[in-house]
């Protein structure tokens, strides 16, 4: 079977299985079963639309591997809600004994961080960015996306019970807590260009 494969997507199809084991395992006996699959509903369609796409949006396989990092970071997340990941209790606990679990703050900080590539290998193969939009357009696409979860997850209000929405909006107290996780987001996607130049990888 994986002779059959073309070797040009024998990496992704590598990145694809092992985080889909990631996967299963972090699906087994979530701490709570509901805000998992809140969480995970995005992270369904983000994988599909990759796969089903793959033959006319090729990422390179670093960019893939970055992104495939973030799903990892989110799944580690969703398994223990981002209010009692286990690293950042104790992370937490490091910083000047910070009274809210940092991760995550961490994670969107990484979505800014690892999906930035993409995102700028997205532009440059379907609609190629010139001038000052090349370093603009990754990170407007990065804040507006981060801005768009935030709204599905003010929405989730209406979903579920009052108990698992706060569970699965992990502000932990903070009325700032959607300021900080767009912030963080943008901060660290115009540091990625900044450092990338918004040049990507590789165009396919």
């Amino acid at each position: 079977m994986w002779r059959s494969v073309r070797p040009e997507d024998r990496n992704a199809l590598g990145l694809l299985i092992a985080f889909v084991a990631v996967w299963i395992v972090l699906a087994i006996a979530p701490v709570d079963r509901t805000v998992w699959a809140l969480e995970h509903v995005v992270t369904v369609v983000a994988v599909g639309l990759l796969v089903l796409t793959r033959s006319r949006v090729r990422f390179s396989d670093r960019a893939l591997a970055l992104l495939a990092v973030f799903l990892v970071l989110h799944a580690v997340g969703a398994h223990y809600t981002y209010a009692r990941v286990p690293v950042g209790e104790w992370l937490g606990g490091s910083l000047s004994d910070l009274a809210r679990n940092p991760y995550d703050r961490c994670v969107h900080f990484a979505y800014g961080l690892l999906i930035t590539p993409v995102v700028i290998e997205l532009l440059a193969a379907r609609s190629p960015p010139r001038g000052a939009w090349r370093w603009l357009l990754p990170v407007v696409f990065v804040a507006g996306t981060a801005a768009i979860y935030e709204v599905l997850e003010a929405l989730s209000l209406e979903l579920v019970s009052a108990p698992a929405a706060a569970r699965f909006l992990a502000t932990q107290g903070d009325a700032w807590d959607t300021q900080w996780d767009l912030a963080l987001a943008m901060l660290a996607s115009m540091l990625t260009v900044a450092l990338m130049r918004g040049r990507p990888f590789a165009v396919r």
